[in-house]
């Protein structure tokens, strides 16, 4: 083979080599992870780095992981936590000492919650002197939080709930931050353990209108809970998937009647603890 076609063949494997790079760094997606009795999904955001909203109950999150990072390298830069249960945070501390965190978000701790202080007490001195100032964020409704991907269209994350001061909220799972991902025409609703009716309460008109159409993946409350069943939230959102995030359980998650009222409706069900991890690409 002559010179000239090993330097053709050369240039055409390395233009190969970065179109394939290209298109594995502007390749996103989100994750929900099978972690048990938990919650967990990790957001693939390309050039980003990852992002992870909560942090389930023990390692299963670790393990996980692997199938985007090789232990113990952690390229998660951006945590999202719904609330302080330890079903949904109590595998936080390690992953944020190791990852490439840039911060963690949570509702407005600014009120007396247990959970919460329960939360801090898993770090230890020596874990926090690791942390980026300012590294934890209080959140509250109307606030919004952009995330630009390179030759992709902006991340926008909508904060619906709670209100500024949660120590009203008794309840901790209606503490639970419930946040729109607005990723160009594509759009998921978290909300973690939130009631049916506090979720019904944040979708208004105005909410709506940022959902193009019909919702296309729909994080179903409380693990498929009967406190998260809400009919009218439906009616509002024609979501096309409807993630349960559920394992072995006392509780009966999910509630059949919940399962019922999504397959109702046409949105497909899945559940982690039947599926495994469930992935969509945006």
């Amino acid at each position: 083979m002559s010179g000239k076609n090993l330097v053709i063949i050369g240039l055409l494997f390395y233009f190969f080599l970065a179109l394939n790079f290209r298109y594995k760094s502007n390749s996103i997606s989100v994750t929900f992870l099978n972690v048990g009795q938990g919650d967990a999904a990790i957001f693939n955001l390309g050039n980003l780095g990852y992002m992870l909203i909560d942090g389930g109950t023990d390692l299963s999150v670790d393990y996980s992981i692997l199938s985007f990072m090789t232990y113990p390298v952690c390229k998660i830069r951006f945590f999202y936590i719904s609330h302080f249960h330890a079903d949904h945070t109590k595998n936080l501390p390690s992953l944020i000492t190791r990852c490439s965190k840039s911060f963690a978000t949570f509702n407005d701790v600014s009120g007396y919650s247990f959970s919460k202080t329960t939360f801090a007490g898993l770090f230890s001195k020596n874990m926090f002197l690791n942390l980026p100032p300012d590294f934890f964020k209080d959140v509250q409704s109307g606030q919004m939080f952009s995330h630009t991907i390179l030759g992709r269209p902006n991340l926008q994350i909508y904060i619906l709930w709670p209100p500024e001061d949660v120590s009203k909220i008794k309840n901790e799972n209606d503490r639970s931050l419930i946040m729109l991902f607005n990723f160009g025409t594509y759009e998921i609703l978290f909300t973690g353990d939130a009631s049916g009716e506090i979720i019904d309460s944040v979708l208004t008109p105005a909410v709506l209108k940022l959902i193009d159409g019909s919702l296309e993946v729909y994080k179903v409350p409380h693990h498929g809970s009967i406190t998260g069943r809400s009919q009218a939230i439906l009616d509002k959102l024609h979501p096309l998937h409807c993630v349960i995030s559920v394992g072995a359980n006392k509780f009966g998650h999910p509630s059949p009647q919940v399962i019922g009222d999504l397959e109702g409706i046409g949105c497909r069900v899945h559940i982690t603890s039947e599926e495994g991890n469930v992935e969509f690409t945006l």
